[in-house]
């Protein structure tokens, strides 16, 4: 890599946290917006140095090499919106990465808008009261993109985290999140019904069901098998695969 600060643009839960991991990590960070009070177990003890510049200014992003869109919302219009504040401050060379929670189908009309700006969608798999760790200890980097390939200070960026890069088509990358999202909720769905028949007929769901769950390799042992409540982030992909459904039909048949 070289030294071109990374600038992240909107300072919600996603962007507090990951701007103060990559500042953590040696890099040297930009991040605008209003930050919001985030209490994330290892965050106030992270290691940023003078490494992390915070300001509500977007012209401060100019000797960004590649900014990443990290405002916690599936509002389209309010992202596009954040990204016109700060794109005309952007060098022409620089990369926007999309990280806010926008539905499936949009990004591609994001980067048709900033075109020939290269942009591209990196899913945020975040977890309230794991997220730096996570952060900082990712299983896979899911990427959209249209038709370039990963521009090499974002490969280079990701790949020292030691772990899968999956470059696929904005939609491809875009529907993973959600479908992650959709999967632990069924999950957490699942055991929450399991737990209830549990207590009716007297078994010990935790203690006695889910270890022999978890011994199953179709299940595995870190299946979502703890009963819980579906988070706001679930809830709202749930929400989205029901507006995909109604706007393209359930039981469309080519």
């Amino acid at each position: 890599m070289n030294d071109d600060p990374i600038g992240f643009l909107g300072l919600s839960h996603l962007g507090v946290v990951m701007s103060a991991c990559w500042a953590s990590l040696g890099d040297r960070v930009i991040a605008v917006g209003d930050p919001v009070a985030v209490f994330e177990p290892g965050l106030s003890e992270l290691d940023t140095a003078d490494r992390l510049t915070i300001t509500r200014h977007p012209a401060d992003l100019a000797p960004c090499g590649f900014v990443f869109v990290t405002l916690d919302t599936s509002d389209a219009d309010l992202v596009d919106r954040l990204v016109e504040s700060a794109e005309p401050y952007l060098r022409p060379d620089a990369v926007l990465v999309m990280m806010s929670q926008i539905p499936p189908g949009t990004t591609r009309q994001l980067a048709l808008r900033w075109s020939p700006r290269d942009f591209y969608y990196l899913a945020e798999t975040l977890i309230t009261g794991r997220a730096v760790w996570r952060c900082l200890h990712p299983d896979r980097f899911i990427v959209g993109y249209a038709q370039r390939p990963i521009p090499w200070r974002l490969r280079a960026a990701l790949e020292r985290f030691r772990c899968p890069i999956l470059p696929m088509s904005y939609e491809s990358a875009e529907l993973a999140k959600v479908a992650v999202n959709l999967y632990l909720a069924n999950s957490i769905e699942y055991a929450n019904r399991m737990a209830r028949a549990a207590t009716l007929v007297g078994a010990q769901w935790l203690a006695e069901v889910v270890p022999a769950l978890r011994l199953d390799p179709r299940i595995g042992a870190e299946a979502y098998l703890r009963p819980g409540e579906v988070g706001p982030n679930l809830a709202r992909d749930i929400r989205t695969l029901e507006h995909l459904e109604a706007q393209y039909g359930e039981y469309q048949r080519p």
